[in-house]
């Protein structure tokens, strides 16, 4: 594997990582568990920018390897980035339906 298909791959590693904490953060904050969906969060963003690193790395080389390859192992990077976009704006709007739902809740119970 050459390093310009392993930062392809690191792009895609820290996605699946940034996409997976965003999932379980809005499952965390149904719960009710906000510090908790606030650190994976955090986590998340960690992992967003690394694979975001990588991707401002590749696009500022001048690649000798087969183009064709070269360019559908970087759309797929891509792909996994941009769905990290995804989860985060939902975990966002998760959070602020999750918060109203809460406090409507503690209203009923007085």
């Amino acid at each position: 594997m050459n390093e310009v298909e392993l930062k392809c791959f690191q792009m895609i590693s820290e996605a699946g990582v940034a996409r997976s904490n965003f999932i379980e953060a809005i499952a965390e904050i149904k719960k009710g568990n906000n510090d908790r969906a606030e650190e994976l969060v955090k986590e998340a963003e960690k992992s967003y920018v690394q694979g975001h690193a990588s991707h401002m790395e590749l696009l500022q080389k001048d690649t000798a390897i087969d183009a064709v390859n070269f360019m559908i192992l970087m759309m797929h990077a891509e792909d996994q980035l941009m769905s990290v976009e995804v989860f985060k704006v939902l975990f966002h709007e998760f959070k602020s339906v999750y918060e109203r739902i809460s406090k409507l809740e503690e209203v009923m119970k007085e």
